[in-house]
């Protein structure tokens, strides 16, 4: 080989090495663009589930609904600002019930199914307060008398379910409100009876766990509720018994948290995965979360314990954080997630009190 081709070889081999610098070094940026791009997605996706959640919280108001232990027929109205961390008593209500009740809040109006109005003697009245008018009226009454009552709302229409009825009846069937026509109907009933159970809907489908199917035995059952087909099915059970408590859906799985478990075991908190259906503890749960209830507030679940201390639960991560306390201590609160724009967020400055007839 003579010198000029040893020289072209040469430049031939350094052309090629360049042209695969230049290649390596085109693919490492295309890869650091498609990376970035990637980061920049999920970073964006991020802010913005965040944004929603921000918007949602500044949308809504968290209404805690429960009566005083001296003044069982008084149900007391109080509403959360979370900028303020501070809670404003919006109205107490009087009402023509012995103790229990079953509160509800759809459409901006405070649905209350009266309940119990002797000793183990109930009532099938329905009485509607307006939050934004702060005015009253009857609803057509239930078919049955009953209360302890699981109560949801799937497309516009409210499923009440199970409950006590007079004496000692526990009942398993479920009636349907329709509020465009003011008319009960009954639709399948429960696989099983119960009462102090939980209720919620996930996907169109009602969720009903635990409770009391007679006496003091409680139960770590759970049935699903398709109102396509009108028909319940069984889900996976709970590893604890426990009634009194809630049960809410949240970061791909199904909460259930606190409550009462009589002489049972039971953890604070569990979780069913719905992916695998599988439950496993919750480690970091609040103590004393008997009568407790819990709703999603944004990306976190508000749980009320003990009367009237709150708490706010990071489902991601488990941590738990204090907020502040309600102004007056209720048993059996339940607590709602409300649209402002539905109601009169005026603080009550006196000790009025709205007679619901």
């Amino acid at each position: 080989m003579n010198l000029e081709n040893i020289i072209w070889h040469s430049e031939s081999s350094l052309r090629s090495v360049i042209q695969l610098t230049q290649k390596m070094n085109s693919l490492m940026c295309l890869s650091f663009i498609i990376l970035l791009a990637i980061i920049t997605f999920v970073h964006s996706a991020t802010v913005v589930a965040k944004d929603e959640s921000s918007k949602l919280r500044e949308q809504f108001t968290l209404l805690s609904i429960g009566s005083t232990i001296l003044k069982p027929r008084e149900c007391v109205v109080e509403f959360y600002d979370p900028e303020k961390d501070m809670w404003s008593i919006f109205a107490k209500i009087r009402l023509e019930t012995n103790n229990d009740y079953s509160p509800f809040v759809f459409n901006g109006k405070l649905i209350i199914f009266v309940g119990e109005i002797g000793t183990f003697e109930y009532s099938n009245e329905v009485v509607a307060y307006d939050l934004s008018k702060k005015t009253s009226s009857n609803l057509s009454p239930m078919g049955q008398k009953r209360n302890n009552v699981g109560i949801a709302e799937i497309d516009g229409y409210i499923y009440v379910t199970g409950g006590q009825g007079d004496g000692f009846s526990v009942y398993n069937t479920v009636e349907r409100y329709d509020p465009k026509t003011d008319t009960w109907v009954l639709m399948a009933p429960m696989l099983t009876k119960r009462y102090f159970h939980a209720v919620n809907v996930w996907e169109g489908k009602m969720y009903a766990a635990g409770g009391l199917s007679g006496g003091i035995k409680s139960m770590n059952s759970l049935e699903i509720y398709d109102p396509k087909s009108n028909s319940w099915t069984l889900g996976t059970p709970m590893a604890g018994n426990r009634y009194q408590f809630s049960i809410v859906f949240a970061d791909g799985s199904l909460f259930a948290i606190g409550g009462n478990w009589l002489n049972m075991k039971s953890p604070q908190g569990e979780r069913l995965n719905l992916s695998t259906q599988m439950w496993s503890n919750i480690s970091n749960t609040i103590e004393n979360t008997i009568w407790s209830e819990a709703i999603i507030f944004g990306e976190n679940i508000i749980i009320s314990a003990n009367m009237n201390n709150y708490h706010e639960l990071n489902p991601k991560t488990n941590e738990v954080k204090a907020i502040k306390s309600k102004n007056i201590r209720t048993k059996s609160s339940k607590s709602f997630l409300v649209k402002k724009s539905l109601v009169n967020l005026v603080p009550q400055v006196d000790e009025k009190v709205t007679n619901l007839q």
